[in-house]
């Protein structure tokens, strides 16, 4: 058995069914990863309208409590890391509940990320940089606030 689960996320509701990031790009792109690796995927874990920032997404922790219990899962498999988490430590965290069971994360974009010495440490770096995208979009969006704030709205 070669089978994997597909982890797809947006963060607003917006871009749910429209985008490059939408869903249903996502689960295309994995799924056509799944074919060309020669997994079965035997589940498909969304989180529509959810933010990377935290690991509080119903999906995942089902995903994860999954990988826990089905010794039949070899890989997790996602667009971009991003979808996974926006949060270094979280990254890490899923990481070591993943590599415990033997699980892969494999990512569409990010084919160097990989078991190696290397691929790990790639996956650390760009870990951190996904949350460093985050935090400044974070900070651009409480000036942008702060702004509308002194403006009267």
């Amino acid at each position: 058995m070669n089978n994997a689960v597909i982890y797809i996320r947006v963060s607003t509701e917006e871009q749910v069914g429209e985008g490059h990031h939408s869903l249903p790009a996502q689960q295309a792109i994995c799924n056509k990863l799944a074919k060309d690796l020669g997994y079965d995927v035997i589940r498909i874990f969304e989180d529509a309208g959810k933010s990377a920032s935290n690991m509080k997404r119903p999906a995942l922790l089902e995903l994860l409590e999954l990988c826990e219990s089905d010794n039949s899962i070899k890989a997790v498999l996602v667009q971009d890391t991003d979808r996974l988490a926006r949060n270094t430590q979280d990254h890490l965290s899923i990481r070591a509940i993943l590599d415990k069971r033997s699980v892969k994360l494999i990512s569409a974009s990010q084919p160097v990320i990989d078991d190696s010495p290397e691929g790990k440490m790639i996956d650390t770096i760009v870990a951190s940089v996904n949350q460093f995208q985050s935090d400044i979009t974070a900070r651009k969006t409480l000036k942008g606030m702060e702004q509308k704030a002194k403006q009267g709205w």
